[in-house]
């Protein structure tokens, strides 16, 4: 079961994936957004975008750590284990709002052509 939770974890947890594409997209706001306000504006959304990130990659260590205490405790309980993941899932949920609602804030303030740019892929 413990190892089932590991897993949900780390494949669960895309904050490290994001810390990457969010600092991709920061270094490409200078070349696509010409308006100094909107620049301002979305290096400000992107930024939370981060915190959110950083925020989740802290939470996923914390949660590594109290699992690898229930390794190492042969009475833990199920409950114990509801309890520890319901909590970490409800943070996720919130994470995710967040950052859907931030994603839309951003495309707010951008032009198409300015968000094909910042988020164009690697490939492009």
């Amino acid at each position: 079961m413990l190892v089932g939770l590991f897993a949900i974890l780390f494949l669960g947890g895309s904050s490290y994936f994001l810390l990457d594409d969010i600092e991709i997209v920061q270094d490409r706001v200078e070349d696509a957004i010409v308006d100094v306000s909107q620049r301002d504006r979305a290096k400000d959304i992107l930024g939370q975008m981060e915190d959110v990130a950083k925020e989740r990659k802290k939470l996923i260590k914390d949660m590594v750590d109290q699992l690898s205490n229930f390794v190492d405790d042969p009475v833990v309980s199920d409950p114990e284990l509801d309890a520890l993941m319901a909590d970490y899932w409800a943070i996720v949920e919130v994470d995710h709002r967040t950052l859907i609602e931030l994603r839309f804030d951003l495309k707010e303030h951008v032009t198409r052509d300015e968000w094909q740019i910042l988020f164009k892929a690697a490939g492009d």
